[in-house]
């Protein structure tokens, strides 16, 4: 059983295999801070965020007052093939013989480039193995 940061135990749903019970009106209910809660997590605050032993949960605000960096988190890594079609891209657009290190970012290239040392590092690993 988990607890939020009121003293009420938080509500996981019953049942069988894979079947999420809907929540109910029992469920639904007031907390201290007077904001609605469904199975024990408030719609307007983020509930457990606060660690102090003093002090309310903050509010959650709508997706345009948080800063834009902050989506930017919820993106899975690139790998080195989309590197790769990048680098490819530019080339087809500015010659084979172009300076292709402006179609990225120092932050970008240090990122792939550590990709690509990885990745030979593993092959090397998996060749040494065999022997």
């Amino acid at each position: 059983m988990f607890f939020n940061s009121g003293t009420k135990p938080l509500q996981f749903a019953k049942g069988g295999k894979g079947k999420a019970a809907a929540p109910s009106a029992e469920t639904r209910t007031e907390n201290t801070q007077g904001s609605a809660t469904e199975g024990g997590m408030s719609l307007t605050h983020c509930t457990g965020a606060n660690y102090f032993k003093t002090g309310e949960d903050p509010k959650l605000l709508r997706d345009e007052e948080y800063p834009d960096w902050l989506w930017e988190l919820a993106k899975p890594p690139l790998k080195i093939s989309d590197y790769e079609k990048r680098k490819e891209e530019y080339c087809s657009v500015h010659g084979q013989d172009s300076d292709w290190g402006e179609a990225f970012t120092w932050e970008e290239m240090r990122k792939w480039r550590k990709l690509v040392r990885r990745a030979k590092i593993k092959k090397n690993n998996a060749l040494k193995a065999r022997k």
